[in-house]
């Protein structure tokens, strides 16, 4: 299994919003682990082109927004691989500036996991960002559960400004990561920057943590703002018992992937903490 936070961040002293997902790495079948470097958080391109005229058409509208999930790689990477060919071809009437609002691209991705899934290969997503049509943050959870009935899924929208931390799970032990949450949030007031970043610190004890043997590897994170898309490797200097080095889903930044490729240099932003 796996854990996902997802939460709407404000930067103080302007309080504008950003949208924080954080994952582990670990993907593991049962007991089994197949690797803790994998990839649990993704970005989803969305390109609008003209529909007058002949190819090429121009692109009118190029944004970002995120994709996580819990559960099954198999049919969450596929269900990814599927909605990115899609929301990146889209088409439209420029002059109007047709764009998808966030409620139809959830409709679209609920659509597309609804083919992918099977019995044994089940998995919850996560779509986070920021609309394309009316530029508000949004988090959607689709959770699949089988019943007499058939498939059904039940979905979690999270949109518009908030003044509250709240966070949005996918995955394993959530009752857990909440309860620290509601306990470790008490201690913090709304205008320090700690009350935002609750989220990193307590899925990192609980990836460590021996009781919790779904959850492990490392952390990844993703920061979405009103413009940009942006991964973020993580610099754990601060954490006890851990190297001073940046990692990147578990994968050291300098040693495991090299930071230089050709003329240019592997460049992706730190945080540390």
């Amino acid at each position: 299994m796996t854990l996902v936070a997802s939460w709407i961040k404000y930067e103080l002293p302007d309080k504008n919003p950003t949208i924080w997902t954080v994952s582990d790495s670990k993907i593991s079948i049962d007991e089994d682990t197949l690797t803790l470097c994998g990839s649990k958080v993704l970005e989803l391109h969305i390109k609008c082109k003209s529909l007058k005229g002949l190819p090429p058409r121009n692109i009118y509208h190029t944004s970002s927004i995120g994709f996580a999930y819990a559960g099954s790689t198999l049919s969450a990477l596929n269900v990814y691989a599927t909605l990115d060919s899609i929301l990146s071809n889209l088409g439209g009437n420029e002059t109007k500036n047709n764009l998808p609002d966030y409620l139809a691209i959830i409709d679209k991705a609920q659509r597309i996991l609804k083919l992918y899934l099977a019995k044994e290969q089940m998995c919850e997503i996560c779509l986070f960002g920021f609309c394309p049509k009316n530029k508000q943050p949004f988090i959607s959870a689709i959770r699949p559960r089988l019943t007499d009935n058939g498939l059904e899924f039940e979905v979690e929208n999270t949109f518009g400004e908030n003044e509250n931390l709240i966070v949005t799970l996918l995955g394993d032990k959530k009752e857990v990561f909440a309860n620290q949450i509601i306990a470790m949030g008490n201690e913090y007031s709304q205008d320090q920057y700690a009350y935002w970043e609750l989220p990193l610190p307590i899925l990192y004890t609980m990836m460590k943590d021996s009781n919790y043997t779904t959850i492990g590897g490392g952390l990844q994170l993703a920061t979405v703002d009103a413009k940009n898309f942006t991964f973020a490797s993580l610099n754990l200097q601060s954490v006890k018992n851990e190297s001073d080095t940046m990692k990147f889903r578990n994968l050291d930044v300098f040693e495991d992937i090299g930071i230089q490729i050709g003329d240019c240099y592997f460049a992706m932003d730190s945080i540390s903490y």
